[in-house]
């Protein structure tokens, strides 16, 4: 948690330097000396409150923590968002080895040629435009994984680098009359990674733990269904290939035809639904997080002074 050594010294230090200000100013009659010390006073009353809710917050936060969390997860929201991620990247990795499966007996299909006195033809030429469209939509997928473990590294590593570095500087540093907005600044961007943005996120991916999982399922199931009929992990087994021609002699045009556009159909339904929640939610929760961040920094840097707070009663 917080370095409360380091947080308790900056407000004593505060509390030290105002009283001494003010002291002075009574001592000196400088009314605008006194005035600063009551001031930082007042900030140093300010910060303890700050460091209060903070803590507050973050424990209560923490006390719903799942199982699902990774290593260095400080709340639940940080939990649940490592949960989805981690669910996320395992129906990527099952829709990429149907997908390449798919491809190799694509390709297999594809190279068969039938010879005859006066000819010969490939009737299956044309899978090919299939294979390479599910090799584009593979590369989808990686990419979505790409981006899911940069995710999963930024919300690990950052959450605990803001509870553990941010949050703390950005107390003493406000604690300081001449770095109060600086301080301020590395306490709202440490709020945002902890807490604003995996709060959002998760937020967004309460859809995607219920009916966005069990979409893709569906659909695994579907490309799983293609998958075990055609495709052999060794097309020269003799028994297997026998197999494969009587499947391809006793079906229609349509029946493979079909199965092609089911399979392809169901893998572009999982990339949607994995780009709207592990993309766009992203881009969106991140925009939320700055606005978020700026409004703190705005709050938490501007001087809460007695005149003011006379001029509010």
């Amino acid at each position: 948690m917080l370095d409360a050594a380091l947080i308790e010294l900056a407000m004593l230090t505060t509390i030290l330097l105002g009283g001494i200000l003010m002291g002075m100013g009574i001592a000196f009659r400088i009314k605008k000396l006194e005035l600063a010390g009551r001031e930082e006073i007042v900030q140093a009353v300010m910060t303890g409150i700050i460091v209060g809710a903070f803590v507050v917050f973050a424990a209560e936060a923490g006390a719903a923590s799942g199982e699902c969390g990774l290593p260095g997860g400080n709340t639940a929201f940080i939990n649940s968002y490592s949960c989805s991620l981690g669910n996320a990247s395992a129906f990527i990795g099952q829709a990429n080895m149907l997908t390449l499966k798919a491809s190799h007996a694509l390709g297999y299909f594809s190279s068969i040629v039938l010879e005859f006195t006066s000819t010969r033809i490939q009737p299956f030429q044309s899978l090919k435009n299939s294979a390479e469209l599910l090799g584009t939509e593979n590369a989808a997928l990686a990419a979505i994984n790409i981006s899911i473990f940069v995710q999963s590294i930024i919300v690990q590593q950052g959450g605990r680098l803001a509870l553990e570095a941010l949050v703390p500087l950005g107390l003493v540093f406000r604690s300081i009359f001449l770095t109060r907005k600086f301080g301020a600044a590395l306490i709202a961007i440490g709020i945002g990674i902890f807490l604003i943005y995996p709060l959002v996120q998760s937020a967004f991916l309460a859809g995607f733990t219920g009916q966005g999982q069990q979409s893709i399922a569906e659909k695994l199931i579907v490309m799983d269904g293609f998958v075990q009929k055609y495709y052999s992990p060794n097309y020269i087994d003799i028994n297997r290939e026998a197999y494969l021609l009587g499947e391809i002699e006793a079906m229609s045009v349509d029946d493979f035809v079909g199965g092609i556009y089911q399979f392809t159909k169901s893998l572009g339904e999982i990339i949607a639904v994995l780009f709207v929640y592990f993309l766009l939610a992203p881009a969106v929760s991140a925009a939320a997080t700055v606005a978020g961040i700026r409004g703190l920094a705005s709050s938490l840097g501007s001087e809460l002074t007695i005149t003011w707070m006379g001029t509010v009663v």
